[in-house]
């Protein structure tokens, strides 16, 4: 599966309000021009649309990226992937 978007994402996502999960991932070798994203089953999670990927944040000289979601509203289980992310052609794969 293939995800894209027409803008990168940005180096820091703010959480949101009432974010009720945080998907952390250690990634030591994965490129600094590539980030991970996540989708899902569930609206927050983007309904498995590859146009709408949840990117994780690479906090600066840490090898971890993270993404807070609030998933207080979605159905359980649900299910997800992680994907990486090439922020230089904005694409993608799961």
């Amino acid at each position: 599966m293939f995800c894209s978007s027409r803008t990168a994402p940005k180096s820091a996502f703010p959480a949101p309000p009432g974010a009720t999960h945080t998907f952390k991932v250690k990634a030591p070798l994965l490129a600094k021009d590539k980030t991970l994203c996540l989708l899902g089953n569930c609206a927050a999670l983007g309904n498995w649309n590859p146009a709408a990927p949840v990117f994780l944040n690479r906090t600066a000289a840490d090898d971890f990226l993270s993404a807070q979601i609030d998933l207080g509203r979605e159905t359980f289980p649900i299910s997800y992937k992680y994907g990486v992310y090439d922020v230089e052609i904005e694409s993608s794969s799961v």
